[in-house]
């Protein structure tokens, strides 16, 4: 299940390295927040994030941009400035999704660390007390039954 994830994962991130490469032509401005937006994402990739959903919106955002410059290449440059803007405006809210994703994901295996490092000590603690207090019951147990076989004495 984690392999079929991670392959789909692969693809996803994988997928838009390459069409990255065919705006070579574009504005850098463009250019830049394409570029930092797969930075970002692959960042948060990296730290262990789940980017399935936003590699499909930068996926999006690099289809709307390939039909941009389509159109642009047709001379229909209001609509190519239309499809470069929302392009631009999707790229511009990925690349805070991402960084939060990230955070998320390292404070997450920070945390895990943690568990792992304080869990064991605590666990032996827990243990070494439940036989201490078995022991001194079993003790006070014994204890009060050889009180109840004693032999007593009446006194007049």
């Amino acid at each position: 299940m984690s392999g079929l994830l991670l392959l789909t994962v692969l693809v996803s991130v994988s997928a838009p390295a390459i069409a990255l490469r065919s705006f070579q032509s574009s504005p850098s401005g463009e250019q830049e927040t394409v570029r930092e937006a797969y930075i970002e994402l692959k960042a948060a990739d990296n730290a262990g994030a789940n980017i399935s959903a936003l590699a499909e919106r930068f996926n999006m955002a690099l289809e709307l941009l390939e039909r941009a410059q389509a159109l642009s290449r047709t001379g229909d440059q209001a609509d190519a400035l239309q499809l470069t803007s929302q392009a631009n405006s999707s790229m511009s809210l990925l690349i805070p999704e991402a960084q939060r994703l990230q955070e998320r994901a390292i404070s997450q295996r920070q945390g895990e660390a943690l568990e792992r490092l304080l869990l064991p000590p605590i666990e032996a603690l827990m243990i070494a007390i439940v036989v201490i207090v078995l022991a001194n019951l079993r003790r006070w147990m014994e204890s009060k039954q050889f009180n109840e076989l004693r032999i007593k004495v009446k006194t007049d």
